[in-house]
């Protein structure tokens, strides 16, 4: 049951990224997650704030019918913790991007994203 919970937090992350839904997708993630990754050559090393409000100033994927497709590629859980990887591609019309999630499951018993890793590829 577990597996089947973060597999659907992961999948509602990939829903809102499509979507732009930056509220919801700012839910996703503990308040002291952290995120790092390369964009292209570009090392970011960030809140996911960063990445939530990148997906709030543009218009989303869906409205410009941009190719968006991505994958859940691994899905782990151990007891309280789980990790995930998901290959997107299309991101934004162009990018392609491999992301490494971490996740635990807070003190009320709600699953959150306390880290992601990302690079393009």
């Amino acid at each position: 049951m577990e597996e089947q919970t973060v597999r659907k937090i992961i999948l509602n992350y990939i829903t809102d990224t499509f979507e732009g839904n930056a509220d919801n997708l700012d839910k996703r993630f503990h308040r002291n997650a952290v995120m790092s990754g390369y964009m292209g050559d570009e090392l970011i090393m960030a809140t996911p704030s960063v990445f939530v409000e990148d997906i709030r100033s543009r218009p989303s994927m869906k409205a410009n019918n941009d190719n968006y497709k991505a994958t859940i590629t691994h899905l782990s859980v151990k007891g309280n913790i789980a990790e995930a990887c998901i290959y997107e591609t299309g991101f934004f019309g162009k990018t392609n991007l491999e992301n490494y999630f971490h996740l635990i499951k807070n003190s009320h018993g709600e699953w959150q994203i306390i880290s992601k890793c990302f690079t393009t590829v």
